[in-house]
């Protein structure tokens, strides 16, 4: 089963959960395909919901810099 991505005018406050590390909001933002939830990563700047990557590409989970991304999960 496939649930839909709120969209802007559907998401409410409440649908948007509070970071405990940064006291801030969850962000949320739709792609052209679906919707990326994401955190502002340990350096609390908003990335945009890109994540950090090593030199080979692969992502760096809970790195100092980039966005916390939580849905859609990535392959390592």
């Amino acid at each position: 089963m496939v649930s839909r991505p709120p969209t802007a005018r559907s998401c409410t406050p409440t649908c948007k959960g509070i970071n405990t590390d940064s006291g801030k909001p969850y962000s949320y933002r739709r792609t052209e395909d679906f919707f990326l939830l994401y955190s502002f990563g340990a350096n609390l700047k908003d990335d945009g919901g890109e994540v950090a990557r090593d030199e080979k590409g692969k992502i760096k989970k809970w790195a100092n810099e980039g966005a916390w991304v939580f849905w859609p999960a990535e392959e390592s």
